[in-house]
């Protein structure tokens, strides 16, 4: 017999409202895709019942799934080892008017920031201030968007540059996580006006020794992974953190990576320092490694307790 797990109606509420707000920006999409006339809407709306019916139907099973999935918090947790690695003596956070000037001399036209942003208090988890660019001012797709980067990457490493992943950053192969693209576009809505945005975050050692996945379910409330893009921008306006071979490597956790291209999205990109030389490959999203920690981005609110 299923136990009844008791919530407070708040809670409950709550819940209702999230469902509800997902379905209103679902309907507001495809209304913006496939438009109607009034007439066209009202037929709709006095067949109300048929409407409704089937998108409940459909809706059941994910709501199930997602209260099911992101309720447990001891996910893969046998997937966490301790782990002695930090970052090189040499690393440090750069200023945030320092990172978007290193931003625009890399990509003419690169636009700015609200750097007054830097000046609020670090959030739980935050690091520090980094500054990344929205990837559809550097790109028409996410992946191409990356291999510009890679090439900035190359150029600041030469020679001691290997990249596994070159030429195979299609959609096919790499996609954002729903949670980090729903992250980003609350973040570029909050920072509406502007090609940099600013982002509280940690550079891996939070995560260290988790798996992407574990990693994934450890994260706070406002905390998303920050991918490969926002990595890649974060690597550019610091180098130092890649560099000695003996540091934390980075999961690029909040991106999904699928080796090939086969429709199975289970594995994580990662980039580290080792043999003298810059690498950025993939590992299975279920990867417990103490050489690699998963980064992270925060948004400015708080916590749920």
């Amino acid at each position: 017999m299923p136990t009844t797990v008791s919530i407070t109606p708040g809670q409950a509420s709550k819940l209702t409202q999230l469902a509800e707000d997902a379905v209103r920006r679902a309907v507001r999409s495809v209304l913006e895709t496939n438009p109607t006339d009034s007439d066209g809407a009202q037929k709709i709306i006095v067949r109300g019942d048929e409407f409704g019916a089937p998108i409940e139907e459909a809706v059941l099973p994910v709501i199930e799934k997602m209260i099911r999935d992101l309720s447990t918090s001891n996910k893969y947790a046998n997937e966490e080892v301790p782990s002695r690695y930090a970052y090189p003596p040499a690393y440090r956070r750069r200023g945030i008017t320092e990172q978007t000037n290193r931003l625009r001399q890399l990509i003419p036209g690169a636009g700015f920031a609200d750097e007054k942003l830097a000046e609020a208090p670090l959030l739980p988890g935050a690091e520090g201030n980094f500054a990344i660019l929205r990837w559809k001012t550097v790109a028409p797709t996410y992946g191409e968007a990356c291999e510009k980067l890679l090439g900035l990457i190359e150029k600041q490493y030469g020679k001691k540059f290997k990249n596994w992943l070159k030429s195979k950053l299609g959609p096919e192969y790499l996609r954002q996580s729903q949670r980090s693209a729903l992250k980003y576009r609350l973040l570029g809505e909050q920072q509406e006006g502007y090609d940099i945005l600013v982002v509280q975050g940690q550079f891996g050692l939070r995560h260290a020794g988790c798996s992407p996945r574990r990693a994934d379910v450890r994260f706070f409330g406002n905390e998303f992974g920050l991918g490969t893009f926002g990595n890649l921008c974060i690597i550019l306006t610091h180098p130092e953190r890649l560099s000695t071979g003996e540091e934390l490597w980075i999961d690029f956790t909040g991106d999904e990576y699928s080796p090939d291209a086969g429709g199975g999205f289970g594995s994580v990109p990662c980039a580290g320092f080792d043999d003298g030389r810059f690498r950025l490959g993939g590992g299975g999203a279920g990867r417990a490694s103490e050489g690699c920690g998963s980064s992270s981005g925060f948004l400015p609110q708080e916590i749920d307790p």
